[in-house]
This record gives structure tokens, sequence and C-alpha cells, in this order.
């Protein structure tokens, strides 16, 4: 999970340096920064007043200040917004899904989850949820935000399926989709409208992701049979790592990419790794390659087979 900063701990009552905090601060807030924020620098809100009086703050919301000018950069609204909302909101549904670059969102309003109700104000619509986990936090340039697996189930109960495909894909291109991730998300939160949507979503744009890993090895074994292939040794350790199968005579690796063991940024990145480490060569078999072109996955794997005297006979 992305590591999310604490805007409102470890600001210090610097005194006369309270002055370049609040620069400070506001440089990495889009140029903005919170009256709760300057009330632990030890402004007094007399001083605060003084400050808008004098143009060096500007009101953007109640409680939120522009620093210096009002001229805020392309996401200073949404950081804005997000201020508003109190420490603990975060952007959330379309806005987060903008935000990531999921969807576009053409509305002048910025969507903000927060855990108690609030009144919506001009530019924020606050979405009240008591069932806000850990997990479901993260920060993208800066903005507090959902996480990648919340948002795809917030605005699946906000926008049409196509809209929804869309934004997974998206996702998933940008090794942002994390199944795992996305599969404990949906399992804390029984009774949201979005699951049925979320989850044809899913089906409709992986459809092999209904299997698991252990499903994928019975298909890769039966394929063996079928294609008259020596079946491998099944999850053994080569070179320290364990990998799905392996011929030994051979030498030949093949990992099954199974959407329940590798739809994730880090373990897509960390198999790349293993693959370079390791000095037998790796197949690596998705689901598509073994169901839909398992002619073509047959002969790439006897090619590869026959290239072994002692494999020649069974490939």
């Amino acid at each position: 999970m992305e590591h999310v900063p604490d805007f409102d701990r470890g600001i210090p009552n610097k005194g006369p340096e309270r002055h370049r905090w609040v620069a400070a601060i506001a440089e990495r807030q889009h140029g903005l920064i919170a009256h709760r924020q300057l009330l632990r620098l030890g402004f007094t809100r007399d001083a605060i007043f003084r400050l808008v009086q004098a143009g060096r703050l500007h009101v953007i919301h109640r409680g939120v200040y522009a620093v210096g000018h009002r001229a805020l950069p392309p996401r200073g609204w949404t950081m804005a917004a997000a201020l508003a909302g109190g420490s603990e909101a975060l952007v959330c549904c379309r806005s987060a899904a903008a935000l990531r670059g999921f969807l576009d969102d053409a509305r002048s309003v910025v969507d903000i989850l927060v855990a108690t109700k609030r009144r919506n104000r001009p530019g924020i619509v606050f979405h009240e949820s008591r069932q806000i986990n850990p997990d479901d936090r993260a920060v993208v340039d800066g903005i507090p935000v959902t996480s990648v697996a919340r948002t795809l189930l917030d605005i699946a109960e906000v926008v049409p399926r196509r809209k929804l495909v869309y934004a997974m894909e998206k996702a998933e291109k940008a090794r942002a989709f994390d199944l795992t991730e996305l599969r404990a998300l949906m399992a804390r939160n029984h009774g949201r409208r979005g699951l049925k949507a979320l989850t044809a979503a899913l089906t409709e744009i992986e459809p092999e992701a209904q299997y698991t890993h252990e499903g994928m090895e019975r298909l890769f074994i039966a394929f063996c049979r079928r294609y008259d292939i020596e079946i491998p040794a099944m999850n053994v350790v080569v070179e320290g790592y364990t990998v799905d199968a392996f011929w030994a005579a051979a030498g030949l690796i093949v990992e099954l990419d199974s959407w329940e063991h590798h739809r994730t940024p880090r373990a897509f990145e960390a198999d790349r790794r293993r693959d370079a480490t390791l000095t037998a060569p790796v197949i690596r078999v998705t689901h598509r390659w073994l169901t839909k072109e398992p002619d073509d996955l047959a002969r790439t794997l006897k090619r590869k087979l026959s290239a072994s005297p002692s494999l020649a006979a069974t490939a």
C-alpha cells in the first residue's frame, strides 16, 4: 500500500520561524494550508484574520487558505477540498478516479469521503462512511485519496458498466490494479451496492480472474497430458526459488501467470527480477495462452524440450 503522509502531525511551534513553516507546508499541499495547521504553528485566530486582511492568506473554503495568492496549481482545488474535509478526509469516487487518471470528470465539484456527516459546500460533495479501513487510504501527488480498490468500488455505484470496465483497464495498464487488495476490500464491504457491478466488470475484463493459482496448475497438468508432454515437477525449488513447473532434464521452467498471484504491481516487478536472476530459461504462461491457443503453447514447449535428448522421445 502507498505511504500516506500525516499532514497534521509534527508541525512545531517555531515562533518567528512560523512563516517559513507556512510556506513549507503550502509547498507540499499545492499552495494551501488549513486553519487547524496554522493554529498548531502557534497563530491565534486574530493573527490568522489579520493575515487574511493583509492578503497573505486567501480563503478558498471555510478553514482552508491559499498562501500568497489565489492562483492554485491544477490539483490545488482537489487538495483544498480534501483539507476542508478534515485531517482524515479522502478524495473519493469519481474525483479519485480522475485524480488517478482512470476516468475523466468534467464536474465542477470534488468528492470527499468523511467518517461523519457533513453538509455539502460549494464545489465539494461530502460522502459519509463509517467504514474507512486503513487499507482504504492512499496518497497521489501529496493528496489523500482512497486506495485503488476503494475507488473502483465507489465508482461502481455511480458510473455505467462500460466506464467501470474502462477504469479497471486503465488501472491495470498503470500497474495499479491489485486483485488481492480488491478481493480483501470486497470481503469487508458486504452489502455495498457496487459489489455486483464490480464482480461483473472484473469477469468482463478478465474471465480468467475467476481461476485460482491451484486451478491454473490443474489446467496445465491436463494440458500436458492432452498434448503428450511429460508432466513436469510442480512447485519445486530451483536455484533458491520455488517455481510452478520444472523439467530438470531440459532445465526449463514454466511460471503460470494467474491473476491471483501475479496481478499486483509488486508481484509483477518481483517476478521479472527473479526471471533475470535465474540461469534456467523461464516461459510465462497466461490463462489465455493455455486455454485459447493451446496448440501454439504445445509447439513452443515441445520445441524447448526437444533440445534435451532425454526428453526428445516424449516431446
